[in-house]
């Protein structure tokens, strides 16, 4: 650029640049090298997991002086002001990501109400993880003096002082469609569309041309964990950056279960999941083989190599895994044999 007065120089994007000094007799100096880095801003989230222990119970009546109204009237679940022993107990939720039932429903602990009735287990958890994992992203856009509601959207795979998180591709092109500017609460928002029957998964909302496909409940459900568990305590943006498909990017949004299935190969069933200390696997296998069980962090770090060994075909071998103290956080599992993969997610009962 041309020479100028002052020393100061605005509106640089990231990047590396030579500075040169001219002094008012036309010498030149030979430059210097500056990078220039990008702004790196901390936002914070929490998972369900958290919203349902003890230090999230602590925080949730400040978040809570007025109500929340999840989905759209007609389908929607109000949550009351006041009410935070009553979510703490609710959560974490899971089961199958679907559209709330019909009717506007408040929550309630009151026997043979429409909350009771229609979205929770005999276990007193939410039995619709997309409505739990909205409940958990609201929450965390209350969070005081956090910007995560403005925290843009984008392709790739997420990078924050957590790790990497790839984030849904179905999601972002709806989000994103025809060069819109998406933050998360516009995600916040398509959560609600679709839970509370506003807006149909597999529905075209643009033209033939330039369809604008709305995403499944299971593809807005990756997204919004993805934004829960990409800041979890409060964390630095880093970049967008480009996927490279791995394991753990992959497996690190999938909602946890009891039990994970490769059809007609293997089943690995966790238990207890939540875990405080330990862990019981159990493994099933129809094909006989060389098997590996390895549990990884939530940045892909290995932690333990469990089992390795035989495994007979179509009986089932138990492991006992004793988490060592500091591992007791929420894990992926992973159990490989004859070229398979299958793979878990622990929570830990204390996050």
């Amino acid at each position: 650029g041309a020479f100028q007065a002052s020393p100061t120089f605005s509106g640089l994007a990231p990047g590396t640049y030579t500075v040169r000094v001219k002094t008012t007799g036309g010498c030149t100096s030979s430059g210097t090298t500056a990078v220039v880095n990008a702004a790196i801003c901390t936002y914070c989230s929490y998972t369900q997991g958290f919203w349902g222990n003890k230090n999230g119970l602590a925080m949730l009546p400040g978040l809570l002086t007025t109500s929340m109204t999840i989905g759209r009237p007609g389908h929607s679940v109000m949550i009351p002001a006041g009410s935070a022993t009553m979510v703490n107990g609710f959560m974490p939720g899971g089961s199958t990501p679907v559209a709330l039932v019909a009717g506007d429903c408040t929550m309630s602990t009151t026997a043979g109400s429409c909350f009771l009735n229609s979205y929770v287990t005999d276990q007193g958890k939410i039995n619709n993880v997309l409505l739990s994992q909205t409940i958990t992203l609201m929450l965390n856009t209350r969070l005081p003096g956090n910007h995560l509601s403005n925290f843009m959207i984008q392709s790739g795979c997420l990078v924050t002082g957590r790790g990497t998180i790839e984030m849904n591709q179905n999601v972002v092109n709806y989000l994103t469609y025809n060069g819109i500017t998406a933050t998360v609460a516009n995600l916040l928002d398509l959560a609600n569309d679709v839970l509370g029957g506003a807006l149909i998964p597999g529905t075209n909302m643009g033209t033939q041309a330039m369809p604008r496909i709305v995403p499944s409940y299971s593809d807005v459900n990756n997204a919004v964990d993805a934004i829960n568990n990409a800041f979890d305590g409060c964390s630095r943006f880093i970049r967008y950056d480009l996927c490279i498909s791995s394991l753990i990017t992959t497996t690190s949004r999938i909602a946890p279960k009891s039990m994970e299935v490769i059809p007609d190969l293997v089943k690995v069933n966790a238990y207890p999941n939540p875990f405080s200390d330990k862990v019981r696997f159990t493994i099933r296998s129809s094909a006989s083989g060389q098997g590996s069980l390895d549990v990884f962090n939530m940045v892909g770090q290995k932690i333990n190599t469990v089992f390795q060994g035989h495994v007979n075909a179509n009986s089932e071998k138990v492991i006992e895994y004793r988490v060592p103290t500091v591992a007791r956080q929420n894990l992926i599992y992973v159990f490989t044999i004859n070229g398979q993969k299958v793979s878990g997610k622990l929570l830990n009962a204390k996050e």
